[in-house]
């Protein structure tokens, strides 16, 4: 679903910023609120592109000392539980605190006078998915060490 997402908030940055400079360069004029806006669906495709990233395992990592850990036949367990309480830690804290950060905002935006606390509540949002993805993670990790 959230795939879907990007693609149509890609697709709408692409026509709102080639319009907006179309239009300045063409007919000496901008769209006051363009750029606000594009900021803003920037922000969002990028969080949720974050869900993506971390649901196909496809961040980046250092490999040198896990590839050495999981030669040996306890190691890639043991990593795969820190890995598991490292990863689910920060996104608990990352969760945790953007509630708040948004909780305590009150201001908005300065062309189009959408609500802040809209614009950024794809952080909670974004890091609560990652959270529950780290958990369904670990138990397929689990589940296959089983077989």
């Amino acid at each position: 679903m959230y795939k879907v997402v990007i693609v149509i908030f890609t697709a709408l940055l692409f026509f709102i910023v080639a319009y907006n400079v179309a239009s300045r360069y063409v007919f000496n004029n901008s769209i006051v609120w363009a750029d606000e806006l594009s900021r803003f669906i920037f922000i969002w495709m990028n969080l949720l592109g974050i869900i993506s990233v971390f649901q196909n395992d496809e961040l980046v990592k250092l490999d040198i000392l896990s590839a050495r850990l999981r030669k040996l036949r306890w190691g890639k367990n043991v990593l795969d539980i820190i890995e598991f309480l490292l990863v689910g830690g920060v996104l608990l804290l990352l969760t945790f605190y953007s509630f708040q950060f948004i909780s305590v905002m009150n201001h908005v935006s300065a062309s189009l006078v959408v609500p802040m606390k809209i614009v950024y509540s794809i952080l909670p949002i974004s890091m609560s998915f990652m959270f529950i993805g780290n958990i369904a993670r670990f138990i397929d990790t689990i589940k296959n060490n089983r077989r």
